[in-house]
């Protein structure tokens, strides 16, 4: 590939990265796993949620796990930004088909998240949240 292709592809990552994360100074990377807290993470929503470091990659491919970066907007709504280099077409077509997210029921954070994300308590309701699509990321604000 071009030289200054690959440099205006990075470049573009890069202010992308950036847009995701323009609502918070906090953020907090995460491996997400699909499905229901009730039914041992089968269905649709998210499951579990587990810190990560920062320097995790995020090319891994799962049908029932993603890495996002999670953050709050300025509204103190949970936003959940998706690698998309981290899910597998399955995944994609399972939990953002129509660019929706379905949430089965109801989760509640560990607090290892929410107090990094300077919260007393993060919690994410059961419903149908719409999804925005960048080239880089999926992601779904829980308002």
């Amino acid at each position: 590939m071009n030289t200054e292709i690959t440099q205006t592809l990075e470049c573009k990552q890069v202010i992308e990265e950036l847009s995701v994360l323009r609502t918070t100074i906090k953020k907090v990377k995460a491996e997400v796993q699909f499905g229901s807290p009730q039914k041992s993470c089968k269905g649709v929503g998210i499951c579990r949620v587990t810190v990560l470091s920062a320097s995790t990659q995020t090319k891994t491919q799962s049908n029932k796990k993603a890495i996002a970066y999670l953050s709050l907007t300025r509204e103190k709504a949970l936003k959940i930004s998706f690698f998309k280099e981290s899910l597998s077409d399955i995944a994609r077509k399972i939990y953002f088909h129509n660019l929706k997210f379905v949430v089965q029921d109801d989760l509640t954070f560990p607090t290892s998240i929410s107090e990094r994300l300077e919260l007393s308590a993060l919690n994410i309701s059961t419903g149908v949240y719409k999804v925005e699509e960048t080239e880089q990321f999926l992601t779904v604000t829980f308002n």
